[in-house]
């Protein structure tokens, strides 16, 4: 059931334009950055960062003063799916 309700939130413009931006970022990214490339507010991509935390598909590295986010291998394979199925719906 979790899995399904992470499917459906992907299919939305925001947070797919957040995992697309992770998938596309060259070298370190962190919230900011990624806000600004999916065009949504920090707020909003925050929360959705969170959610694909708790799902395992971006990890968090936390040792400096902004984090840094990835994708987790879980996490690309999800984007590759969703980029391809997002643009054969269209």
């Amino acid at each position: 059931m979790k899995e399904r309700a992470i499917i459906e939130v992907l299919f939305r413009d925001k947070p797919f334009m957040v995992l697309n931006a992770l998938r596309n970022s060259i070298g370190r990214i962190n919230a900011s950055e990624v806000a600004r490339q999916a065009k949504c507010t920090y707020s909003h991509t925050h929360k959705t960062l969170m959610l694909f935390e708790e799902n395992r598909l971006v990890s968090f590295d936390r040792s400096g003063a902004r984090p840094i986010i990835s994708l987790t291998e879980k996490g690309n394979q999800l984007a590759e799916g969703v980029e391809t199925t997002k643009f054969h719906l269209s």
